[in-house]
């Protein structure tokens, strides 16, 4: 929270982790803690998704790169070099 925080005194920017602590803090205050728990969970299980499509993500693109051959045949003209 404190880098949001900082983000939104100084770089006037307002990211999804300032709104969540916002949330997670007004529910606290109004003593609805099921609320907060429900937030604090939907948050992790999204951190959770969105670090397993990375992780895909990133294994797909090194899968692509090994294929990638290592000579090449340069076409100038009528003929190949």
């Amino acid at each position: 929270m404190c880098e949001a925080t900082l983000a939104v005194v100084y770089e006037r920017d307002i990211k999804a982790d300032l709104l969540v602590s916002l949330a997670l803090i007004a529910s606290i205050v109004v003593g609805e803690y099921f609320a907060a728990g429900e937030v604090a969970l939907i948050m992790q299980l999204g951190g959770l998704l969105e670090q397993l499509t990375v992780a895909r993500a990133r294994a797909g693109i090194e899968r692509l790169v090994e294929m990638t051959p290592t000579q090449a045949r340069v076409v100038r003209g009528d003929g190949a070099e």
